[in-house]
């Protein structure tokens, strides 16, 4: 599963769908103990990278089938972003989607906003998506998988 998708789907978990394993884990971590460093005057974190320690942490959590299912909606504007590195403006190259790689497995996703499809070749796999009702603040979308979307029923707002 692609890195960002997975990131996506975890803070979906954490803070829509209040997922209990998902908090748990993330709570036991203590990232908190990071961002005092972080902030730190000659820090030995780069304030233009993620936290290593955080993103290996989320890199990590194992996403079962269920939460999968669970997952309705993907926000390219995740707060989990700031999480892992606390001065992201959102204008990087560091969480943009390339590649749609897992989604198909997310069979109850039912909307996706504010992610670019610019970099992402593959598009055909939001077709899969049966359950999707609406793409929202979206650029980029292949105007044929666009078409077809809107055929299916669903909901593009640009």
């Amino acid at each position: 599963m692609n890195k960002t998708l997975k990131y996506m789907i975890i803070d979906y978990l954490k803070n829509f769908h209040k997922d209990q394993n998902i908090i748990e884990k993330i709570s036991a971590f203590q990232p908190d103990k990071y961002y005092k460093e972080y902030y730190k005057e000659n820090s030995k974190y780069d304030p233009y990278e993620p936290i290593p320690e955080i993103a290996s942490m989320y890199d990590n959590i194992e996403l079962t089938q269920e939460q999968l299912l669970n997952t309705k909606e993907i926000y390219g504007d995740s707060t989990i972003f700031l999480k892992l590195m606390p001065f992201w403006d959102g204008e990087g190259e560091e969480f943009k989607l390339n590649s749609l790689d897992g989604i198909e497995k997310l069979s109850n996703l039912e909307g996706i906003f504010n992610i670019s499809f610019k970099n992402i070749h593959q598009q055909e796999q939001l077709l899969k998506l049966h359950n999707l009702k609406e793409i929202c603040c979206c650029e980029g979308i292949n105007e044929e998988i666009k078409q077809q979307l809107i055929k299916n029923g669903v909901t593009i707002i640009d």
